[in-house]
């Protein structure tokens, strides 16, 4: 049974697993529950500042280009609390202006690279990308793997969850790749998918498999969340 708890939500992250942006917070959200956001907000973050810092150090910046960057760091973050301070704009207005000043920050960092730099940093970040296809793959046969042992699922189930999770995952693309979307309009759109794919699972499976699910999901949910 433990074995089976493990993977509770597994099969949801199989069809979604490639639906990475936030989600809107609940109306109500426990303090559990935002305590738990918080976190991975902040997890979240530390890696990116991680990665960043790694591909700063690798490209051997000069004294006089790392203190260019440090301005420009400084005045972004004075620039970015401004314009989450001001209220007298529209949440769609205030998001337009934060996409126009990273824009702006993207470009001014990248002016003060030379030829050679810009260089390699593009293939740090191709190869940071690949590697990140490659784990998330990994993970993905992995659950895959589980699933189909748990579940006793028939290859025609499993090219049945393949199609379906590509199908979600050029739907997502597109949702984020939109450029006339507000970053609000990108969430709720992905949220929607998210729900949509969840809800997918009960044309693949079959009852026995369905009740299984549902039991296992009954025992990972966390005692917070149980009414």
């Amino acid at each position: 049974m433990k074995k089976l708890i493990v993977l509770t939500t597994a099969l949801v992250v199989f069809i979604s697993a490639n639906i990475r942006a936030q989600q809107t917070t609940p109306s109500q959200p426990n303090a559990a529950s935002q305590n738990h956001v918080g976190k991975h907000h902040i997890k979240k973050e530390g890696k990116q500042k991680k990665h960043a810092n790694h591909a700063i150090k690798q490209l051997n910046l000069t004294n006089a280009q790392t203190e260019q960057l440090k301005a420009q760091k400084q005045s972004y973050k004075t620039q970015m609390a401004a314009i989450k301070a001001n209220t007298n704009v529209t949440v769609k207005e205030q998001n337009a202006n934060i996409a126009a000043l990273k824009a702006t920050a993207k470009q001014q960092h990248l002016a003060i690279l030379t030829t050679e730099q810009k260089t390699k940093l593009a293939t740090i970040k191709a190869t940071t990308k690949a590697n990140k296809k490659a784990k998330q793959t990994a993970r993905q046969t992995k659950r895959m793997d589980k699933l189909t042992k748990t579940l006793t699922l028939t290859p025609t189930q499993i090219a049945d969850f393949t199609a379906r999770k590509n199908a979600t995952n050029k739907k997502a693309d597109a949702i984020k790749a939109n450029a006339s979307l507000t970053k609000e309009e990108k969430k709720l759109q992905l949220k929607t998918l998210k729900a949509d794919s969840k809800n997918d699972i009960k044309n693949v499976l079959n009852n026995e498999q369905l009740a299984k699910l549902e039991t296992i999901k009954k025992d990972k949910k966390p005692k917070h969340l149980v009414k």
